[in-house]
C-alpha cells in the first residue's frame, strides 16, 4: 500500500517535471531576449549613466532639452532603459527631442526693397554772365 502510494506520487513528479520542463525552457529564452543589450548612441548611454548616478528626473529632463540632441529611440531601446530604471518622463523627453534638420520655429525671410526708379534730370548748362 504504501509502495503504491510511493509509485503514484512519484509518477505524478515525474509528469509534473516533465510538463513544466518546456515551459522553463521558453521563460529562459524569453527572458535571455529581453535581457540582450540593445546598440546605444554616446547620447542615450549618458542618460543611463545619469540616471545610474541618482541624478534627478527634472536634471536629466533639462540636460536632454538643453543639449540640443536627437536622441531617435527604438522600441527595443525603449525596453532597455525601462528595464535600467529610467523614467517614463526621462524616455518621453528624449522622445521628443526634434531630429536634425528639422526647423522647429520660422525664420522670418528677409525682405528686399523693390528697386526705386532714378529720376533722370535734366541736365542743365550752367549760366554765363
Amino acid at each position: 500500500m504504501k509502495a503504491q502510494r510511493f509509485q503514484k506520487a512519484l509518477g505524478v513528479a515525474v509528469a509534473t517535471a516533465f510538463l513544466a520542463l518546456p515551459a522553463a525552457k521558453g521563460l529562459a529564452q524569453e527572458s535571455a531576449s529581453t535581457t540582450a543589450v540593445p546598440q546605444l548612441t554616446p547620447n542615450v548611454a549618458a542618460i543611463v549613466n545619469m540616471a545610474q548616478a541618482k541624478i534627478s528626473d527634472n536634471t536629466i529632463i533639462a540636460y536632454i532639452k538643453n543639449s540640443g540632441d536627437s536622441y531617435g529611440l527604438d522600441a527595443a531601446q525603449i525596453i532597455y532603459l525601462h528595464q535600467q530604471g529610467i523614467s517614463d518622463a526621462v524616455i518621453t523627453a528624449m522622445l521628443n527631442q526634434p531630429k536634425p534638420g528639422i526647423v522647429t520655429t520660422t525664420v522670418p525671410m528677409p525682405t528686399t526693397p523693390a528697386p526705386q526708379r532714378v529720376a533722370s534730370a535734366a541736365y542743365e548748362q550752367p549760366a554765363v554772365t
